[in-house]
């Protein structure tokens, strides 16, 4: 007796037919719902839960039915809705289906290059840990000053850091600003 017909249901059934399939047996055949049982009944009815519960086990998880189907040689006719996180993911579609159209692959190869930007517009590693540093400093001077409750300490922790704050937000600025001189001197006379 296949699964299929221990819960009565045919074998293209959807997942809430085997649900409904599965709760209307178990309500059934469970055994400690027959108090009035005779020996005998409650160990037919105890067989008959095992082998419903066997086949809910199996025909309610997708990979594990599909897996039964297979080993019963029958080949899935289920049309399952295909969800979106089944669909393969594609990163960049160019309108080609062959992928011989050369000018969309012309237009597509910067985005192979690589990512490495032009050293003359990098600010000055120096002035990228300048940062770093004052909020170190900010930290370690406010600590001093809960320690030690010197005044002067704290005013020079609030100055630190917002000196800190100043350099995070000039470091890009800076980048930006070098970017925009060196892009310039690289066009030829009437580029632009």
């Amino acid at each position: 007796m296949s699964h299929y017909e221990t819960l009565g249901v045919e074998t293209d059934a959807d997942e809430l037919e085997v649900r409904a399939a599965f709760k209307s047996l178990a309500r059934r055949h469970h055994p400690d719902l027959g108090a009035a049982m005779s020996t005998e009944d409650r160990k037919v009815s105890d067989d008959q839960m095992r082998r419903i519960n066997a086949a809910w086990h199996v025909l309610s998880d997708p990979d594990r039915r599909r897996h039964y189907d297979r080993s019963l040689g029958r080949v899935e006719s289920r049309n399952f809705v295909r969800r979106i996180d089944d669909s393969p993911f594609v990163p960049y579609d160019d309108g080609t289906d062959d992928g011989t159209d050369v000018e969309a692959e012309a237009l597509d190869d910067w985005r192979y290059e690589t990512d490495i930007g032009d050293p003359r517009t990098s600010p000055h590693r120096g002035f990228l840990m300048i940062p770093i540093v004052l909020s170190a400093v900010s930290v370690a001077v406010g600590l001093l000053w809960m320690i030690s409750d010197i005044q002067a300490l704290l005013s020079v922790a609030v100055v630190c850091g917002a000196l800190s704050l100043a350099s995070f937000v000039a470091t890009p600025i800076l980048a930006m600003s070098k970017a925009v001189r060196y892009e310039g001197s690289d066009r030829g006379p009437g580029q632009q």
